[in-house]
């Protein structure tokens, strides 16, 4: 979350540097470890009066050391005509990146902008997929289906690629919910979920994880060979790693 790692969104209000880079090298050094083809990370801040300004996306983007990568700006916060923060999607590749794109859902305040990025990826076989990197609303205050409506919006876009595709990143719903919007998208798209009934694989909060809002969802062409919950708290969520099977 922001680099932060820390229960609280807001608190401490402030952060420094050193404080930030350390926490970022934690999620770094567990990307390295198993050294994922391609990477999905959401809640990057391109500057942040909370993390002293740091670009999160450029220190990552180094440490990685990806040869491919992709990012935009998905929220922000202005006061007085001067941003005071802004934080988007990611995506890091072993592979080329192209037709790279970023989309913003629908804003209702006070609720956060959300948003996703996609791109299309070009794998050794010659294989190409459609990658996107997605963050959803938690709670809109004034839009009770905003979920329902981001989905739609991701749906179409992801539709007009006529691609297979995998979706990764937090979609702030939980398939055991009583709310429909995650299972009709995945039906619709023509997706795949992992166990999605599995009660051992929820990744948020990381520290005392109730809830599986974290998915990776492929084409059905393509298939799960294994897929986890890694412990490792580095963040508010957990994170998950697939393998996959073009």
């Amino acid at each position: 979350m922001h680099g932060r790692n820390c229960r609280n969104a807001i608190w401490p209000l402030r952060m420094n540097h050193q404080k930030i880079k350390d926490n970022l090298s934690k999620i770094t050094d567990l990307i390295s470890r198993y050294s994922p083809d391609i990477v999905t990370l959401q809640e990057v801040d391109e500057s942040s009066i909370m993390s002293g300004g740091l670009n999160q996306f450029n220190f990552l983007d180094t440490k990685l050391n990806y040869p491919f990568s992709y990012f935009a700006p998905s929220c922000s916060a202005v006061l007085f005509h001067k941003n005071i923060f802004i934080s988007g999607n990611a995506i890091f590749s072993k592979y080329p990146l192209f037709n790279c794109e970023s989309h913003y859902f629908f804003f209702t305040f006070p609720t956060d902008r959300q948003g996703f990025v996609i791109a299309d990826v070009k794998l050794p076989t010659g294989d190409i997929l459609s990658i996107v990197s997605v963050h959803t609303a938690w709670l809109d205050w004034l839009r009770f289906n905003s979920r329902s409506h981001q989905l739609k919006l991701l749906q179409r876009i992801v539709a007009d690629r006529k691609r297979k595709t995998i979706i990764a990143g937090d979609m702030n719903c939980d398939l055991r919910w009583k709310e429909k919007s995650l299972r009709s998208f995945i039906k619709n798209l023509d997706l795949s979920a992992f166990d999605p009934e599995n009660n051992n694989l929820n990744t948020s909060p990381s520290w005392n994880p109730t809830e599986r809002i974290d998915w990776i969802l492929p084409s059905k062409e393509i298939n799960f060979i294994s897929h986890q919950t890694i412990g490792d708290v580095v963040s508010d969520h957990l994170a998950i790693f697939a393998n996959l099977a073009i």
